[in-house]
């Protein structure tokens, strides 16, 4: 899908084949707000995993006046890859882009792959978490971190969302002059959207007396999911009025309704699936748990903290990224089922306590981790980039 604007020089093509969970998040907030301060944005979505309704989001792009093109891509053989890389190199070449902006895996190995187009034209790659850990296949892992390796001659600014990113690039040993850290942000009125606790309550059909356990992420393996219905079968029977709610969906919804249903819990956990508008609803839960394996910077994590509501996660780095968030929030032992459910265990005994963290952590995300902030320091960083492009090209660049 295209619109029909001019086409003539973009400021920053954003491409992704993450068209859904954190990564849709990130582009709906920043592209439009990029395009708001002047930036002339594109975005290349190649489909393969993108949410049902995400077809919306390219609209509200196109009605902004951004470039937009989407494009099925067909798998993970040589053949759809090929084809996928010809279709980037194409567009590329019809809109012309001072910076090339690479979002997760796929589009960051599509991107980097082969010369550049043209000599000015800047790349910026933010994986969005590195897709390697210890829970994923050893082959795997050494794939990733390869391909990593070798691709970061193709790298002018690696653009991280969180400090964990940071740390994976240190470990991969990727050049640290290139590492710019731009930490996800909320939209500086977010608080003012969001739905009064009972309204978002009915709306999910939520019953008064329950208390509720929300799972709000994508149902992926790299979620940490099964550790947590693990553990939660083993303090179900002592919370009876403790009801789950997985709100996302995704490749691993089938497993885990299986698995729930194995333990004897199908009665107490609700998939609701993709809830449209989930963000301003957080205020529905009584309890909000992130017990991911690796993560970037989570939007959800963000929040859940400005919402005020109580959030126990796994321990990892990404769930922490400052010590001030230890003050906001409770945390177990990533990957172990024994610990979340003791800490799980000790977070339902004690809402009223945790309620008082959550105030803590919508205060500190209120005045920290704002989408305004965040917009300044990518404009900044783009405009470095195309000024590199243009003395590399001998063009002027003007953004």
């Amino acid at each position: 899908m295209s619109n029909g604007n001019d086409t003539t020089g973009l400021d920053v093509l954003h491409v992704t084949e993450a068209c859904g969970g954190g990564v849709r998040r990130h582009l709906r907030l920043i592209i439009p707000a990029l395009q708001a301060s002047g930036l002339r944005c594109g975005l290349f979505a190649l489909g393969r995993r993108d949410e049902a309704d995400f077809a919306d989001d390219l609209s509200v792009f196109a009605a902004l006046g951004c470039e937009v093109s989407f494009r099925r891509h067909a798998g993970a053989g040589p053949g759809g890859y090929w084809a996928s890389w010809r279709a980037l190199r194409a567009l590329i070449a019809d809109w012309r882009p001072q910076v090339l902006h690479l979002h997760a895996g796929v589009a960051g190995l599509l991107g980097r792959c082969g010369i550049r187009p043209y000599p000015d034209l800047r790349i910026a790659y933010s994986p969005h978490a590195f897709s390697f850990h210890p829970s994923l296949p050893k082959l795997r892992n050494c794939a990733v971190k390869t391909a990593e390796r070798l691709l970061a001659r193709n790298v002018d600014a690696y653009v991280f969302v969180g400090r964990s990113e940071i740390e994976d690039a240190n470990l991969l040993g990727l050049p640290p002059e290139r590492f710019h850290l731009v930490e996800n942000g909320l939209p500086d009125d977010y608080c003012a959207t969001l739905w009064e606790p009972a309204v978002a309550r009915h709306t999910l059909e939520i019953a008064p007396d329950t208390i509720a356990l929300g799972v709000p992420c994508r149902l992926a393996q790299q979620k940490g999911l099964d550790v947590f219905l693990n553990a939660f079968v083993l303090v179900a029977d002592k919370f009876p009025a403790v009801q789950v709610l997985f709100c996302g969906d995704g490749p691993e919804r089938g497993n885990l309704q299986r698995q729930a249903a194995g333990l004897g819990l199908a009665d107490r956990v609700r998939f609701l699936g993709t809830v449209p508008d989930l963000a301003k609803k957080l205020t529905a839960f009584d309890l909000a748990l992130l017990p991911s394996f690796y993560e970037g910077l989570s939007y959800v994590l963000l929040e859940c903290l400005g919402s005020a509501v109580p959030l126990l996660v796994s321990d990892i780095t990404a769930n922490i990224p400052r010590p001030e968030f230890r003050e906001c929030l409770e945390t177990f032992r990533v990957g172990d089922p024994q610990d979340l459910a003791m800490q799980l265990e000790h977070c339902l005994e004690n809402l009223e306590q945790m309620h008082g963290k959550a105030k803590i952590g919508a205060e500190l995300i209120r005045s920290e981790f704002t989408l305004s902030r965040q917009v300044d320091k990518l404009a900044l960083l783009y405009k470095q980039l195309a000024r590199l492009g243009a003395q590399d090209g001998g063009e002027t660049a003007e953004l």
